[in-house]
């Protein structure tokens, strides 16, 4: 494939698994959990994994209490063999192998060579050139297309509240970098979603360009930014040449909501 402008990484990897298994998890990431004094998330036992990770069981196992939760954040995960993608998406295998789903799976798409800003996002949304599957826009209240809202740097697309969710925003400026451009493009997908993606990531093995492929190609299914006066059928539309430069010429993949049951994992 083409060369690819952006770099990608994991943002955010959350999953639930059988709890008999928590120990093997240790040693998968090559961390010692470091008990907390209090609960995570329902879970009445907790503890601190990777510096920034939680891990959440009980201490009863049950019928219905034979699970442990684990969310790792993107400092987390970069201390999983410095963050390598392929690393992660071994964890994942791992998880559906042990009889575990995702809950949470966030993408981030970086651009640190100057291809677009913040506000030529905010000003793309402004005059419309944008066909996507949410209609809202929740910084800090609901906003619909065409009336977006820029805070600090940040441009939220979708309800946090639902299974996919976009942020864009000035990740040099979150760092207090100067002179330095990092947009960032952080899709999050939650449950079916999350699961259904993650299985797709693993059945790309170690192709990288299909990694790659899948990864774009699911930013391309939530959003496109077009040209909205280049063509009545959004289909049809020229894509604005910033956005062709993030997405390449990738297909678009759209996570389903298949359950988690009805995969089988290798």
């Amino acid at each position: 494939m083409d060369k690819v402008n952006i770099e990608i990484s994991f943002g955010w990897l959350s999953c639930t698994i059988p709890a008999i298994h928590l120990q093997e998890f240790y040693t998968l990431v090559g961390d010692t959990p470091v008990p907390l004094e209090h609960d995570f998330r329902g879970y009445e036992c907790s503890a601190m994994i990777l510096g920034t990770g939680r891990v959440g069981w009980f201490s009863v196992c049950s019928e219905t209490k034979n699970h442990a939760h684990i969310d790792l954040s993107a400092q987390a995960l970069s201390l999983i063999k410095g963050g390598d993608v392929h690393s992660i998406v071994d964890i994942m295998n791992w998880v559906f192998y042990k009889g575990g789903h995702l809950t949470r799976l966030d993408i981030s798409y970086d651009d640190r060579i100057g291809i677009v800003t913040v506000a030529e996002v905010q000003r793309a949304l402004s005059c419309g050139d944008v066909v996507t599957r949410s209609r809202k826009w929740r910084p800090d209240g609901d906003y619909e297309i065409g009336n977006p809202a820029v805070d600090g740097g940040t441009v939220y697309i979708g309800s946090r509240k639902s299974d996919v969710f976009l942020r864009v925003y000035d990740k040099a400026k979150e760092q207090g970098l100067d002179n330095t451009h990092w947009t960032r493009f952080e899709i999050q997908l939650r449950n079916d979603l999350a699961t259904s993606l993650a299985r797709l990531l693993c059945n790309s093995g170690d192709d990288e360009d299909l990694f790659i492929e899948l990864s774009l190609g699911t930013l391309k299914g939530y959003i496109e930014f077009k040209d909205k006066n280049s063509d009545s059928n959004p289909s049809r539309r020229v894509r604005l040449p910033w956005w062709g430069k993030i997405v390449g010429d990738v297909s678009k993949v759209k996570a389903s909501r298949v359950k988690s049951d009805n995969f089988k994992y290798c």
